[in-house]
């Protein structure tokens, strides 16, 4: 990188943005140590006040550390957390556009399943009658951040099966609420939550890539229609430390 000395922007921070610019691109990778003071000083022919100034400007700013006596290191990525409203039903590629970032979906596993007596009680069907059974996990820069659990009576899933199959065969991002987009039968326009701080298994340690237990969220959710007869149940699995979920509530005086 040549300096532009003639530019209204200082030096220091020229250089700041040389080094920021060198983590983005993983040519500076967390945890490695930056070169030495007099070194960039070789490079940039700029003083050492020069030079420490934009260390310092970085460090503020969290892209540097300091560690006494050996030197300045690259910080590590804090996640991203995410922030979900439960004011709203959110389709996963909106999520992760706010936030800037790419995603992909993965269609696991599809089932056809006998409703047991409390999918049967959720989804207002009889006991033994046959559901279908969808397993998505929703990717943020190939990094799973969510496994969906999708049930639906048979009429309407064997119609949103076929869709999901189609939109993964075309790379689509998309989750169980994008699939009523392209379906032609009645629409759902509400949906009941609830959510529980659960603590990992086996199978979502394996999918979050989990070395050890950790705090999960699970948000179960019921789509109903406009008569209030369910179109689906579905369980959402999400990191804890990686997600925020929020609601906003009307206050009411007597």
């Amino acid at each position: 990188m040549k300096l532009k000395h003639n530019s209204q922007k200082p030096l220091y921070a020229q250089i700041k943005e040389y080094i920021i610019s060198n983590i983005a691109k993983d040519i500076l990778k967390p945890g490695q140590k930056i070169p030495s003071e007099r070194k960039l000083c070789e490079k940039f022919n700029v003083s050492r006040i020069t030079i420490r100034r934009a260390i310092d400007e970085a460090v503020k700013e969290g892209y540097l550390y300091n560690q006494h006596g050996r030197g300045t290191f690259v910080a590590k990525k804090e996640p991203v957390k995410f922030g979900q409203s439960m004011n709203e039903v959110l389709r996963l590629e909106d999520l992760l556009k706010t936030y800037s970032v790419d995603g992909k979906s993965e269609l696991v596993s599809i089932e056809w399943l006998p409703a047991d007596m409390e999918l049967a009680s959720i989804l207002s069907v009889e006991v033994g009658e046959v559901l279908c059974y969808m397993k998505l996990i929703g990717y943020s820069n190939n990094e799973p951040i969510v496994i969906y659990k999708s049930y639906f009576p048979e009429n309407i899933g064997n119609d949103l099966v076929q869709i999901a199959r189609e939109m993964e065969s075309n790379s689509i991002l998309f989750s169980s609420i994008d699939l009523y987009h392209s379906f032609h039968g009645e629409k759902p326009n509400k949906v009941k939550y609830s959510m529980e701080a659960i603590t990992s298994n086996r199978e979502t340690e394996e999918v979050f890539n989990l070395n050890e237990a950790a705090s999960l969220m699970k948000v179960s959710s019921v789509f109903l229609l406009p008569n209030l007869q369910p179109t689906e149940y579905r369980q959402a699995y999400y990191i804890g430390e990686k997600h925020i979920f929020y609601i906003t509530g009307d206050l009411v005086w007597e």
